[in-house]
């Protein structure tokens, strides 16, 4: 099935979905849409042995059309919100490189916090944890730029640490900031709520889906190395969890293409 067609098909059901019932994505639709394919192949590969412990035969297959529709409706978004295609490949590149440096100056100041017995700055770099989606990791690169310039002692000792990291923090929140305008001033805003509304159905209806297939693998492969399978890889390591942070912003909040 086409990712048209798939979208055409659950497209009824994700504008049932209230606001107040969406998820978060917690990273970049390319990394989310290459996540779920890879975690459904692995799926499909064990799909016997999952079904045989009580998943449903056809879930595997319901998250990959929702994945597929959510891939189609991405794509009417984002060429809404901007045409040019520099301009979107700039920012999902930025993303990107924002949300692998996040998690790398998370890895190292857990580690160094822990090391380093700082108790007093804990509390301090756990609330900037707290978020997981395009927006707060634009802002946590800021807070995480000024945490660390404060604290140097958290790195302390960490020879695999690279200092510079903190200074790209701040750059990579600067040019993420700029193009968010950029994109703001470019936006069709004609069809942007109405793709916006069909995006975060539909990624609903994929992450609701994918969930589910994930429990049941990490309940059969429980204890192996296989239960790894059936995690987030693009989220391994990365820490954070889903953001209390206006859950439900207005209609202005769709000048970001990823949330």
């Amino acid at each position: 099935m086409s990712p048209e067609d798939s979208y055409n098909k659950i497209k009824k059901q994700a504008a049932q979905i209230e606001s107040e019932q969406w998820r978060r994505p917690s990273g970049t639709s390319s990394q989310i849409i290459k996540d779920g394919h890879d975690q459904i192949l692995v799926a499909r590969e064990d799909k016997t042995k999952l079904v045989e412990a009580g998943m449903a035969e056809t879930l595997i297959d319901t998250a990959e059309t929702a994945l597929l529709g959510y891939s189609w409706v991405d794509g009417l978004y984002a060429t809404t919100l901007c045409s040019d295609s520099v301009l979107r490949t700039a920012w999902e590149s930025g993303l990107e490189n924002g949300f692998n440096l996040r998690g790398e100056l998370f890895k190292f100041g857990d580690f160094g916090i822990r090391r380093n017995r700082l108790t007093a700055v804990k509390a301090m770099f756990t609330e900037i944890k707290k978020g997981i989606g395009p927006d707060d990791m634009i802002m946590d690169l800021k807070e995480l730029n000024q945490f660390f310039v404060s604290n140097p002692t958290v790195t302390a000792g960490l020879k695999q640490f690279v200092p510079g990291w903190v200074e790209e923090a701040l750059m990579i929140h600067n040019e993420l900031t700029d193009l968010r305008t950029k994109l703001c001033a470019t936006a069709d805003n004609t069809n942007l709520d109405k793709f916006y509304s069909e995006k975060r159905g539909a990624f609903t209806l994929y992450q609701n889906a994918i969930d589910e297939v994930r429990e049941w693998g990490q309940f059969v492969f429980d204890g192996t190395e296989r239960a790894e399978k059936y995690r987030a890889q693009y989220l391994v390591g990365r820490g954070g969890r889903p953001s209390k942070k206006d859950e439900n912003k207005p209609a202005t909040e769709v000048v970001n293409p990823q949330m």
